[in-house]
């Protein structure tokens, strides 16, 4: 019981090694979005050149648009399949191109082949296209791309009129800039004019501050000269004075004593009355002299205030000076700030006119653009309908099946006598197609897809190779092929059931058309688990073989 658990353990670790030993995908190689979206955008313009018309710039906000298109649908894609792939909301604006399941090259063949999407890449009027593409990654249709490419007119890119804009705002700041400098250069030249009159008027004060005292000194000096004077003349009036009494004194002392009384009483009176009147000079010379001096003092004294009062003034005259100047320059800043507003107002409202007639102008020559190629699109539609219906009247009149009659699915226009001598095998995702003329160039279409795979070169064994398109149910299909036109031959293939097996990964289309092969061998990963449960195996057989002696021994 024991050895058939440890062989159903065995048996279950071998099962699973084996199983993850598979789903480990090998190493494939890819192709980047990027790239597929280039190469149409290298194939568009090469075939405007061959037409004559001029290349159109890669827009990136129309490429923006163009990928976050794609991408949601490769989302839903990766669910439900690439047959949910439509138009994006925005196509009824711009000229939009679709395309899924198809290489870069034959993408631009399939456009090539259809009249309407042809004419979206040949519009002469559109300056501009955006291409987004996207690799399933999952789902039914794994490997397969879509793309979208949206094309339009602009009379400016959109980076070039970024710039522009950047530029203007540039222009406009740098006038502001210089604007306010010359405002601040004006306000300090006033400033500075405003100080230097204010300095010439303070020095005008103190010089004739100093004017008014130097003229109240000198009056209290030739005041005090005249007191000095008159001082002096009373000196010398009482010294006169003493010195006649003097004389009188002796005078007296000298006369005999015979002298009559009376005439001794009048000397004395009359010296007693001259040095009464010699006293009152005296008196009246030294209040002349305190009067003189009282006079100079009241006269140095109103100097000194009336000095005081000019200073006063003039100090009050040069505050008000300096608030007078800086009431001009506040008003100059005032001015200034408002000047400045008005002028950004006036700029911008100038810039946003120039802008907005700019773009009436360019939505003007858009829309003039637009319908005269709407109307050259659509006459040359118009044109080669008519001659489509022409030649396909003729062909169905002589018999012949056309392109576009057997794209659309009219397989029965496949007659046996059309044939030929073609074959062809389908091989996984790839046809291959024999029995041709080396070297010469064929239109590929599968009716009960109704797909035209493009245009498909032979190589020199008569042999070409087309993608499968994923949408083919299993079992027989027809493909036909065209030569300038007309049907070369025709044959019969069998598409197989698709077999999932694990978790292989499907091969995606290379530029060419062809299918790229996965990297064979086993990866780093792969032999590490093989690695692994070979020794397990082995260690478990050499268990299984121990215990089953044990067991004949025990037996023994």
């Amino acid at each position: 019981m024991r050895f058939k658990k440890l062989v159903g353990v065995f048996t279950a670790l071998a099962i699973a090694l084996m199983t993850a030993l598979i789903s480990i995908p090998s190493a494939a190689a890819s192709s980047a979005d990027a790239q597929f979206a280039n190469r149409l955008y290298v194939l568009i313009n090469d075939y405007r050149a061959q037409h004559a018309l001029a290349p159109l710039r890669w827009n990136d906000q129309m490429s923006a648009e163009s990928q976050s298109w794609t991408q949601q649908s490769a989302d839903q894609a990766n669910i439900y399949g690439a047959g949910v792939f439509q138009h994006s909301p925005g196509s009824y604006a711009f000229p939009e191109n679709i395309v899924w399941n198809m290489s870069a090259d034959q993408a631009f063949s399939w456009w090539v082949n259809s009249p309407a999407h042809r004419a979206n890449m040949l519009r002469a009027a559109d300056t501009d296209i955006g291409i987004g593409a996207v690799q399933l990654t999952a789902g039914p249709n794994q490997g397969a791309y879509l793309a979208t490419a949206k094309f339009g007119q602009y009379a400016v890119s959109p980076q070039d009129e970024a710039a522009a804009r950047e530029a203007a705002a540039r222009a406009a700041e740098e006038k502001a800039a210089a604007e306010a400098a010359a405002r601040a250069a004006a306000e300090e030249a006033a400033a500075q004019e405003a100080a230097a009159r204010a300095a010439e008027e303070k020095a005008a004060a103190e010089a004739a501050a100093r004017a008014a005292a130097e003229e109240a000194a000198a009056n209290a000096a030739r005041e005090a000269e005249a007191a000095k004077a008159a001082a002096e003349a009373a000196a010398k009036a009482a010294a006169e004075e003493a010195a006649a009494k003097k004389a009188a004194e002796e005078a007296a002392a000298a006369k005999p004593d015979t002298a009559p009384v009376e005439d001794k009483a009048a000397e004395e009176a009359a010296a007693q009355k001259a040095a009464k009147e010699a006293a009152a000079q005296k008196a009246a010379e030294e209040a002349a002299a305190k009067k003189a001096a009282e006079e100079a003092a009241a006269a140095n004294k109103a100097a000194q205030e009336a000095a005081a009062q000019k200073a006063a003034e003039d100090a009050a005259a040069q505050k008000a000076a300096e608030e007078a100047a800086a009431q001009e320059r506040q008003a100059a800043e005032e001015q200034a700030a408002a000047d400045e507003a008005l002028a950004q107002e006036a700029a911008a409202a100038e810039a946003a006119a120039q802008e907005a007639a700019a773009q009436e102008a360019a939505n003007e020559a858009a829309a003039k653009e637009a319908a005269q190629a709407a109307a050259a699109a659509q006459a040359a539609a118009e044109e080669e309908a008519r001659r489509a219906a022409e030649q396909a009247k003729a062909k169905a009149a002589a018999g012949v099946a056309t392109v576009e009659q057997v794209t659309l699915g009219q397989d029965t226009l496949l007659t046996e006598a059309a044939r030929g001598t073609v074959t062809a095998a389908a091989s996984g995702s790839q046809l291959r197609i024999s029995g041709l003329n080396g070297g010469t160039a064929y239109e590929v279409v599968l009716p009960s897809a109704g797909v035209n795979l493009g245009e498909v070169t032979a190589d020199t064994q008569g042999s070409l190779a087309v993608a499968v398109p994923a949408v083919l149910a299993a079992g027989e299909h027809k493909v036909a092929l065209f030569r300038n036109g007309a049907l070369a031959g025709w044959t019969t293939f069998t598409v197989e059931q698709a077999v999932t097996v694990l978790a292989a990964q499907p091969v995606p289309a290379a530029a060419d058309g062809t299918a790229e092969l996965a990297a064979t061998g086993l990866n780093a990963a792969q032999l590490a688990i093989g690695g692994i449960g070979a020794l397990m195996a082995l260690t478990g057989g050499a268990a299984l073989v121990a215990l089953q002696r044990q067991r004949a021994a025990s037996i023994r």
